[in-house]
């Protein structure tokens, strides 16, 4: 079987993000023809990379300046030679920018996943630094790859608009993870442990709660929610930065809506699911999201989602009718205007739950995904020599 290397800077769950799809990757190659390899740093790691070293298939470097010694570029070198060809994520990294030029140098295809990385919000966070980064490196590294793999047609565009149009590039949705009950028992279950929820119509937002998701417009549209919706209540599921959390605690005390903002701390598991499933919308308000694969597992256990134009996942979800975009410009009325719509019409939100379901199903499967990534494997090996120096 041909071997596929996976370039990343850093592989903890901890970080989220690359490591989640290239553990999955990873998992469905075999039976997919493919060998998978790992190679990543010790970056974000509590034990220098023990626990990644450990794992079969799993080859890790130091992160930072170590990476340029001449040791380690001749470690790397020697395994980015086992590679019929190589898949790396994200950008401004040494460890991929170097694995790409030696798989030029040993003329071994390689496909780069950008993860939002080439969003415009992406590129003016540190911009003056990204900018000198994708002048020198970035861009030859792009110009010269076989393929560019996007998430979404909305990534695709925000980088072709940027840098202008690659030699190739595909769009392949990522995958979502799927409860193993149905949506009616989980609720029940949550409902159980949390009466105090049982006559509240729930709207989560569920994930990290960090600023460039915009949780504190939530809390702010709240007032006007309640006066078309006496019943609604808002819950937080996720953690975050204690400095945010207090924040979101004194904005909802501000606006005196104290008694319909809750928060669970981070969920997990069927913990998790049974939040989502005793929900009636999820909401995404955030400033730049590349994916949102907490959307996706929204969608998946029927959860209509109301999001941003600026998570790039926005066009699939309003063209299959699974959710809604908000108005960028006032987003917090129109928070406000489609919640107390969507709850106060039970019959359009049972057809958008439908509809969120099936096309999550059909599209968002981490069997589905896997299995087109590796289809684009074969065919820019086929499209290419492979042939190694």
């Amino acid at each position: 079987m041909p071997t596929i290397a996976h370039i990343s800077p850093y592989m903890d769950p901890s970080a989220g993000g690359p490591p989640v799809v290239v553990d999955q990757l990873v998992q469905h190659a075999p039976d997919l023809g493919w060998t998978p390899l790992v190679i990543t740093t010790d970056a974000h790691t509590p034990d220098r990379g023990e626990f990644l070293s450990s794992r079969q298939g799993f080859n890790v470097l130091p992160s930072g300046a170590r990476l340029f010694l001449s040791s380690q570029r001749k470690q790397l070198a020697t395994m980015i030679k086992q590679a019929d060809m190589l898949h790396c994520h994200t950008l401004w990294s040494p460890l991929v920018g170097l694995s790409a030029r030696l798989a030029r140098q040993h003329r071994i295809p390689y496909l780069v996943s950008p993860h939002g990385m080439l969003d415009p919000y992406s590129l003016s966070q540190k911009g003056l630094k990204k900018k000198a980064y994708l002048t020198v490196f970035e861009r030859q590294m792009l110009r010269q790859a076989n393929g560019l793999l996007f998430t979404t047609s909305e990534e695709k565009r925000l980088a072709e608009k940027a840098l202008g149009s690659f030699q190739r590039s595909d769009v392949i949705g990522l995958g979502a993870e799927a409860p193993d009950a149905p949506r009616e028992r989980l609720a029940e279950s949550f409902l159980r442990k949390h009466p105090e929820y049982a006559e509240k119509h729930l709207i989560v937002f569920c994930g990290r709660i960090h600023h460039k998701k915009r949780p504190e417009a939530l809390v702010a549209a709240m007032p006007e929610i309640l006066k078309s919706v006496p019943s609604a209540m808002l819950l937080f599921v996720g953690s975050g930065d204690p400095e945010m959390m207090t924040k979101l605690e004194g904005l909802a005390q501000r606006h005196a809506v104290e008694h319909a903002v809750s928060f669970t701390g981070f969920l997990s598991g069927t913990d998790k699911w049974e939040a989502l499933a005793a929900s009636k919308i999820f909401a995404l308000p955030s400033h730049q999201e590349n994916f949102g694969i907490a959307a996706a597992e929204a969608l998946r256990i029927g959860l209509p989602v109301l999001l941003t134009k600026r998570v790039n996942i926005w066009r699939e979800i309003v063209e299959n009718e699974a959710g809604l975009a908000l108005d960028e410009d006032d987003i917090v009325n129109s928070l406000a205007v489609n919640i107390a719509d969507l709850l106060a019409n039970e019959a359009r939100l049972t057809a958008l739950s439908r509809k969120a379901q099936a096309f999550a199903d059909a599209n968002y499967t981490w069997a589905r995904c896997s299995q087109l990534t590796h289809q684009l494997y074969d065919q820019l090996i086929s499209a290419t020599s492979g042939d190694k120096l």
